[in-house]
């Protein structure tokens, strides 16, 4: 990375002043926005559940499949390490389309993946797609936010994501169940590169362009300045470690708890997933203003607690309705981490497109590092024994969280500007 004497240090800089760093509010409709980001959810989450189960059908190891779900995160770091000054600055438009467009073209080509192999190429593939939507359209949300309302806006934008990620399960699981074994799942695949294709085109034909502050080109990344007092470490790697237990927990343990342990099918493990994504999006969209308003250290801190508290009653569950109460359970540390540590890596960073490229390739490092260290753990201790592992580490990172200093002493008494609604 870069030092500080980097030029574009003064580029980043004077675009905030500039006019044409922030695209014309009247072109950019943020209802119409939003509504796009639900559907992109729904194509973006019908088969992240089945991923791991598909995995297993080829006969892979708990390890091995843990590997097949992060190796996504691959591609993501790879496009957001050199990508830094591309993927932020591409228009909002095409950020949406292309994404979506590339998704649905890797989730085809795992449908028909004849190995394992071919499989986890397909999963590299889609996760340029992810890379491109998670980067540049949070990009978009932010440039719109009042500097008092990042995390408002972040969780707004995040909300909307999972609101579409909270039915795709449903569909997705219920598609996987009228096939047996890798005809079902080929058959949820499939679905969802043609749902992620239909989204891909209404938003190229209905969203108008949405240009960026500046010119996009590859680059590599630069270090992110704090502001004066504060350290930009701690919130970057809350944002890795918040990944990492989603990609843990919702990725490789849930779906392998139900499947192996509880012996559900995969309809049964859809709606599970759903309850979850339910409370995710509450927890994201409801966490961020309340974090905005009574600081970020308690509401990330009080989340980790319960998270732990949840993970630690995973040898009580016993059956389909309390796997869907338990999975919800979880929703508010999965959507609680995921959005507070962005807001923090906004608070500290001075110019907040460094922080926010920074924290994706942190959250890429944690996605892989989650479901990777899941399977591995999942394959020496059991399902069970990994949902507890990550328990105990939660509870060493709120115990961290707790002493840590906010990043905003105006986090109480700021105006947070007009409500941002999904």
């Amino acid at each position: 990375m870069s030092g500080q004497h980097d030029p574009d240090v003064s580029e980043a800089v004077d675009s905030r002043s500039n006019p044409r760093a922030e695209p014309s509010p009247g072109v950019f409709d943020q209802r119409q926005f939003l509504f796009l980001v639900v559907l992109a959810g729904v194509g973006f989450g019908m088969t992240a559940p089945l991923t791991v189960l598909f995995a297993s059908s080829f006969g892979a190891s708990d390890a091995l499949a843990g590997l097949a779900v992060s190796s996504v995160a691959f591609s993501l770091l790879v496009v957001d390490v050199f990508g830094t000054k591309l993927v932020p600055r591409v228009d909002g438009r095409f950020a949406v389309w292309f994404s979506l467009a590339v998704f649905g073209a890797g989730s085809l080509a795992s449908a028909v993946a004849p190995t394992l192999g071919y499989m986890i190429g397909a999963r590299v593939l889609q996760g340029v797609g992810a890379a491109f939507f998670l980067g540049g359209a949070l990009q978009v949300v932010v440039r719109f936010a009042p500097p008092s309302g990042a995390g408002r806006a972040i969780g707004a934008f995040n909300a909307a994501w999972f609101g579409g990620v909270a039915v795709g399960p449903l569909i997705g699981g219920f598609l996987a169940s009228q096939g047996d074994g890798q005809e079902g799942y080929r058959l949820a695949f499939v679905a969802c590169g043609l749902v992620c294709f239909a989204v891909a085109l209404v938003a190229r034909v209905r969203l108008a362009s949405i240009p960026s502050a500046g010119p996009p080109r590859l680059s590599l990344p630069r270090r992110p300045a704090a502001s004066s007092g504060l350290r930009i470490w701690p919130p970057l790697t809350l944002a890795g470690i918040g990944q990492s237990v989603r990609g843990g927990l919702v990725f490789t343990i849930i779906p392998l708890f139900g499947e192996r342990t509880l012996g559900l099918g995969t309809a049964e493990i859809g709606i599970a997933l759903s309850l979850l994504a339910v409370v995710d999006i509450a927890a994201m969209r409801y966490g961020g203003a309340l974090a905005d308003r009574v600081g970020r250290r308690g509401v990330l801190a009080g989340a980790l607690v319960s998270g732990c508290a949840v993970c630690l009653a995973a040898p009580a569950v016993s059956g389909a309705p309390s796997f869907g109460l338990w999975c919800a359970a979880i929703g508010v540390v999965v959507g609680i981490t995921w959005v507070v540590p962005v807001a923090l890596v906004v608070d500290v960073a001075q110019i907040p497109e460094d922080g926010l490229s920074a924290y994706r390739i942190s959250a890429d490092i944690g996605q892989f590092a989650g479901s990777t260290g899941a399977g591995a753990v999942i394959g020496t201790a059991g399902v069970v024994g990994a949902a507890l592992v990550v328990g105990a580490g939660l509870a060493c990172v709120a115990g961290w969280v707790s002493r840590l200093p906010e990043a905003t002493s105006s986090s109480n008494d700021a105006d947070l500007g007009p409500p941002v609604t999904a």
